[in-house]
């Protein structure tokens, strides 16, 4: 189940293909919240391989990958490092793969699903989550050199990044300096304009007061 948390916390999903005779062979590609597919991708790509395809993808930024052994063929684990969030799951085009057996390919989509007896599927996959106030700004002007933020709370602690895209995606987020800003609690000022006055009114039964004995 997605939600937030101090800092967010970036997604990890598990591709996994495998087979129960012999090893998988040929060829894959991935699909990432309705993009372009990747490039082809060799069934047995090193951790480098799928890590170039996918940021290749406009939609994908910085990820970083894990590679396993399975029972004929391999699992990556990929992290999301920079996209925020809990993120759709990859699509996986398995036309080109080329096995002896039974081929299995599946994508953990970062989630908290149990097996039968209450243990998770997958130990290393994660929701992604959004930081608390998460909040972001699009510059297209190459010239606009800075920004404003506005509506930051009082003794809450903000963290601040920028990264740069292009037609060939995106690039590795920078952290502000300093790391973190956090505007100060202040002492209320000196109210202004206080005027005291008396207000004069007959009482009457809609005002709920007592209305003395013979009034009116």
């Amino acid at each position: 189940m997605a939600g937030v948390r101090t800092g967010g916390t970036p997604e990890v999903q598990l591709l996994t293909i495998s087979t129960d005779a012999g090893s998988v062979t040929g060829w894959f590609r991935l699909l990432f919240d309705s993009s372009f597919y990747t490039n082809y991708i060799p069934a047995d790509a090193e951790e480098a391989e799928v890590k170039t395809a996918l940021e290749q993808l406009a939609k994908v930024r910085q990820v970083e990958v894990s590679r396993s052994t399975v029972l004929g063929g391999f699992s990556w684990a990929i992290t999301f490092s920079t996209n925020v969030g809990d993120l759709p799951a990859l699509v996986v085009d398995s036309t080109k793969l080329v096995q002896s057996g039974t081929l299995t390919v599946t994508v953990a989509d970062g989630n908290n699903a149990v097996d039968q007896y209450g243990d998770v599927l997958c130990t290393v996959c994660r929701v992604g989550e959004r930081p608390v106030q998460y909040g972001y700004k699009d510059i297209e002007d190459i010239d606009v050199l800075q920004t404003l933020v506005t509506g930051l709370h009082a003794g809450t602690t903000y963290h601040f990044s920028m990264s740069s895209f292009n037609e060939k995606g995106w690039g590795v987020r920078a952290l502000a300096t300093p790391g973190t800003i956090t505007p100060p609690l202040q002492v209320p000022g000196t109210p202004t304009s206080v005027v005291a006055s008396v207000k004069s009114w007959l009482a009457s039964p809609g005002d709920n007061l007592p209305i003395p004995s013979g009034c009116c």
